[in-house]
């Protein structure tokens, strides 16, 4: 039998994200709305769902991956959960309105 591989992925609710990230969140989605094998060298890969994002964060080469978020403006608790998911080998960010609240990461009510 074929052994699939499996990846593993980080649930954090978007309260752990500023509000301000949410619309830059949605125009990186849809600048780069190509799909995760088509992605440009370089560009984010990320994909917008109704209640959230789905972002890879399982490069190798933290400073890469990201640099596209950084230069778009997202906020630094962003791109610390980005840095703290990628520390902890996930190769997805969940960014989900009923994903998980963590009691040591802030939190912005929005």
């Amino acid at each position: 039998m074929t052994q699939l591989e499996a990846r593993k992925f980080a649930d954090v609710s978007t309260t752990h994200v500023e509000h301000t990230d949410i619309p830059l969140l949605d125009q990186l989605a849809d600048q780069y709305d190509c799909g995760f094998a088509q992605a440009p060298l370089g560009a984010p890969i990320l994909y917008k769902y109704e209640e959230g994002y789905f972002i890879y964060c399982g490069s190798d080469v933290f400073d890469e991956l990201v640099r596209p978020y950084a230069a778009a403006g997202l906020s630094t608790a962003f791109l610390d959960l980005l840095k703290l998911a990628n520390a902890q080998d996930m190769a997805y960010l969940n960014l989900d309105s009923a994903g998980e609240i963590y009691t040591d990461l802030p939190t912005f009510d929005w």
